[in-house]
C-alpha cells in the first residue's frame, strides 16, 4: 500500500481548502499541508470516520452481550432479523438520515401493523442511540424522523368470565393450572408478566403486596387483602414454592397455554397475559375505583397511560350515562 499516493490523492480532492492531513501507520508518521494553516481552526470539532464495518454484526454483538430480559431478547433479535432481510450488508456508512422511512416503508409493504413497526423501529433507534454515544456514527438518524403509532383496544375479560377461569383452575394441573393461577393473580394485582415471576412470600405485608416493578423500578403497593375478596392472598398462601410461587413459562408460551384455556371455556377473545393488567383496572373501574387509585395499582406515571387501557373509557361513559338517566 503506497500511503504517500493515498495521501496526495487526499490532497488534489482538498485542492482550495485549508487542511492538515496527519496519518500515523506503524512507525511512520505522515503529513502534508494543504493551503493556508493558518486559517485553520483553533479548536476543531473531532470526528470519527465512519468504517465500512457491518452494522448488523455490531446490533447482534451488543444483543448478546445486553443485560435484558429473555422476552425483551427475543424482541430485539426479532428486529435484528427484519433488518437483515431490509438490508443485509447495511454498514455504518449507511446509517443514513433515510434508513428510518426506508425501513418503514419496507415493513409496511410486508404487511406489518402500524404498532408492530413502531416495536421495531423502536429497538433499532435503541442501538443507533448507543452507536451515536460510542461516536461509531456523527449523526443519529432518526433526529427528524417520527415514529408512528395508533392506540389499539385489547381486549379484557368480564367479572363473569373471571369466575369462569376460576371454576376451571380446580380441573387442571400441570403448566396449564400453573399459567391461569399466575393469570388469575395479574387479574387480581394488576400486575405485568416480569413481576409476577419475582413476587415471592417476602413481598407481601399484613394484607398488602409492596414490591419494585422490574420495568421502571419503581415501588407499588396493592392491598391484595382488599382487592377481588383476597384471592391474591390465597393463591400466595397455597403456593407450593412461597419463593416463587407463580413459576411461569416463556411469556411466548404462556400466551399460547392461555389461548388454549379461553377456548375450552368458549371465551371468544384475543386474550393474552398483558390483558390481565385491563382487565384489572376495567374492574376496579367499573366498582367506583377512581383513575388515581388505579394509576397507583397499576405504577403507572401518568394517568394518561391509565386511560388507556382498553376498556377504561366504556366502562366510565357506562357508568356515568345509567347514572344520568336513573329514575
Amino acid at each position: 500500500m503506497n500511503i504517500q499516493k493515498l495521501i496526495n490523492v487526499m490532497a488534489e480532492a482538498l485542492e482550495g481548502r485549508n487542511a492538515l492531513i496527519q496519518v500515523q501507520v506503524d512507525n511512520h508518521y505522515y503529513v502534508r499541508r494543504v493551503g493556508d494553516l493558518n486559517k485553520l481552526s483553533e479548536s476543531p470539532r473531532h470526528v470519527k470516520v465512519r468504517s465500512r464495518q457491518s452494522f448488523i454484526g455490531w446490533m447482534r454483538e451488543r444483543i448478546e452481550c445486553a443485560q435484558i430480559t429473555v422476552g425483551t431478547r427475543y424482541n430485539h433479535n426479532a428486529t435484528l432479523r427484519v433488518l437483515r432481510q431490509f438490508s443485509p450488508k447495511l454498514t455504518f456508512s449507511g446509517l443514513t438520515e433515510e434508513l428510518p422511512e426506508d425501513f418503514e416503508d419496507y415493513l409496511q409493504a410486508r404487511g406489518y401493523a402500524v404498532n408492530t413497526i413502531a416495536k421495531f423501529l423502536k429497538i433499532l433507534r435503541h442501538y443507533l442511540t448507543i452507536a451515536y454515544t460510542d461516536d461509531l456514527i456523527t449523526a443519529h438518524p432518526f433526529r427528524k424522523f417520527k415514529i408512528k403509532t395508533e392506540r389499539t383496544r385489547k381486549d379484557t375479560l368480564t367479572e363473569r368470565e373471571i369466575r369462569k377461569l376460576e371454576n376451571h383452575a380446580d380441573y387442571l394441573s400441570g403448566d396449564e393450572k400453573m399459567v391461569l393461577n399466575g393469570f388469575l393473580f395479574s387479574v387480581y394485582t394488576g400486575l405485568r408478566y416480569s413481576d409476577v415471576l419475582r413476587v415471592t412470600s417476602a413481598c407481601v405485608r399484613s394484607q398488602w403486596l409492596i414490591m419494585r416493578m422490574r420495568k421502571t423500578g419503581g415501588e407499588v403497593r396493592i392491598p391484595i387483602g382488599y382487592m377481588f375478596d383476597g384471592k391474591a392472598l390465597e393463591l400466595i398462601r397455597g403456593a407450593s414454592n412461597p419463593e416463587r410461587p407463580f413459576p411461569l413459562p416463556t411469556n411466548c408460551k404462556t400466551n399460547i397455554v392461555l389461548s388454549k384455556i379461553m377456548d375450552s371455556l368458549g371465551i371468544r377473545k384475543h386474550i393474552t397475559y398483558h390483558c390481565a393488567r385491563g382487565t384489572c383496572a376495567t374492574v376496579l373501574l367499573s366498582r367506583k375505583c377512581t383513575l388515581p387509585v388505579i394509576q397507583s395499582i397499576l405504577g403507572h406515571k401518568s394517568i394518561v397511560t391509565t386511560e388507556h387501557y382498553a376498556a377504561l373509557h366504556d366502562t366510565a361513559i357506562s357508568r356515568e350515562v345509567k347514572k344520568a338517566f336513573r329514575n
